[in-house]
């Protein structure tokens, strides 16, 4: 599947999702993604923009008992579609300390 189309699927099920919950949680049934302009995204969500929407609630796909909240805010502007996530997890790991720090001394 060409990598396009299966970003588009990804942001398709994320909104279906997304609906799904906002839909339990409010009395029309309807996510209001809030209109901005284009600002610069460092990962951190302190653009003052994201002041601007409410988190939403992801529901739980598993139902293995462990229960890990996932929140997710959403803008939109005249070039492209905004996500902010916060994800809980029990634990989380990493071994790399850089990215592609492995492939870039050899030779």
């Amino acid at each position: 599947m060409n990598k396009s189309y299966s970003l588009y699927a990804i942001l398709f099920l994320l909104f279906l999702s997304i609906g799904s919950k906002a839909q339990q949680n409010t009395d029309n049934g309807k996510l209001t993604v809030l209109k901005t302009p284009d600002f610069e995204v460092n990962g951190k969500g302190t653009s003052t923009y994201w002041g601007k929407t409410n988190w939403v609630s992801l529901p739980q796909r598993r139902k293995d008992g462990k229960v890990y909240v996932t929140d997710a805010k959403v803008l939109y502007s005249d070039t492209g579609i905004y996500f902010l996530f916060h994800c809980q997890d029990s634990l989380i790991t990493s071994t790399l300390k850089e990215d592609f720090a492995n492939y870039i001394w050899k030779t």
